[in-house]
C-alpha cells in the first residue's frame, strides 16, 4: 500500500487491557464474525436479564426507592477528569477506565441497599413460591457460569509474558495465555470475569479510531447479586508494546501479575 494508511488493524484480534490483581493484563479478543457477534449479545441479554435477579431486586414506591445524595469517589473523579481532557484517544486507558466506570455504575446508591431489598422479597414469598425461586435461580446461574466460562475461553487469549502460574503440587511454573486459563485461576472473582467479558463485548463494538467521535461506552453488564469488590482499583499500566507480527506484546520491564498457586488435576 502507497502512502499512510489511516487505519492500522491486526488481523483476526482487537488488543485489550483489564485489571486482574491492580496490574493491568494485556489481552487478545477474537474479532467476532457478524453471527458471532449476534449470538453472543442474545446470550449476553438472556443472562444477564435473568428472572429470579428481577424476583429480589424490585423496589417498592416509597422508601426503598430513595436515594443518597450524589458524592464523587476518587473514582469517578478520575474518569470525568480523563474525559475532560480527552484520554479516551490511548486505547489501553480507555479499556482500564471503563473497568473502573462499570464498577462505580454498579455500586447502589440506594439508601436501602439491594442486600435489604432480597431480604425483604424472599421473606414475602410463599413456601411454594421460595421454591420456584429457587429452582429457577440455580438453572439461572449454571447458564450464567456456564456462558461466562465458554465466551471467555472461546473469545479471549492472554498476551504472553505477563501471568506466571505456579503448580502447587510440583512447584512447576508456565506461562498462562489462553482464556480459560482466567476462568480456571479467577473464576470465583466477579470482578475479573466481568472486566473481561466487558472487554469481548466493547471491543467488537468500538473502535479506537472512532473513539473521538462516539459517545462513552455502556460500561455496565446487568448483574446479579453481589458485589464487584474493590480489586479493580489501583491498576498499574505497563507501557505497552509491538511484537514483530503486529501484535501487542509485554517488554522485560513490564509488570507481571504474581505468582498464582494451583494445583493441576
Amino acid at each position: 500500500m502507497s502512502g499512510n494508511p489511516k487505519l492500522k488493524v491486526t488481523s483476526g484480534y482487537h488488543p485489550a487491557t483489564v485489571p486482574i490483581d491492580g496490574y493491568a493484563i494485556d489481552l487478545l479478543i477474537t474479532r467476532m464474525t457478524l453471527d458471532d457477534f449476534a449470538a453472543f449479545i442474545a446470550g449476553l441479554r438472556h443472562v444477564f436479564d435473568a428472572h429470579s435477579d428481577r424476583l429480589v431486586s424490585m423496589r417498592l414506591p416509597g422508601e426503598e426507592q430513595e436515594r443518597r445524595p450524589a458524592a464523587l469517589t476518587d473514582e469517578q473523579q478520575l474518569v470525568e477528569f480523563s474525559e475532560a481532557v480527552d484520554l479516551y484517544k490511548d486505547d489501553r486507558l480507555h479499556s482500564l477506565l471503563g473497568a473502573y466506570k462499570a464498577s462505580i455504575v454498579e455500586r447502589s446508591d440506594f439508601v436501602i441497599p439491594d442486600t435489604e431489598i432480597r431480604r425483604r422479597r424472599l421473606v414475602e414469598m410463599t413456601a411454594p413460591q421460595r421454591g420456584e425461586y429457587e429452582r429457577l435461580h440455580d438453572e439461572e446461574e449454571d447458564v450464567r457460569r456456564t456462558f461466562l466460562g465458554n465466551s471467555i475461553s472461546r473469545y479471549v487469549r492472554v498476551v504472553p509474558g505477563q501471568i506466571e502460574v505456579t503448580d502447587h503440587a510440583t512447584g512447576q511454573t508456565h506461562d498462562a495465555t489462553e482464556g480459560s486459563e482466567l476462568v480456571t485461576l479467577w473464576g470465583a472473582r466477579r470482578d475479573v470475569l466481568m472486566a473481561t467479558l466487558r472487554a469481548i463485548r466493547d471491543k467488537n463494538m468500538f473502535r479506537p479510531a472512532l473513539k473521538n467521535d462516539s459517545p462513552s461506552p455502556s460500561d455496565s453488564l446487568p448483574s446479579s447479586n453481589g458485589p464487584e469488590g474493590p480489586e479493580a482499583s489501583g491498576v498499574r499500566p505497563a507501557p505497552p508494546a509491538t511484537s514483530a507480527d503486529g501484535a501487542p506484546s509485554v517488554t522485560s520491564g513490564a509488570a507481571m501479575a504474581s505468582s498464582v498457586s494451583t494445583t493441576c488435576g
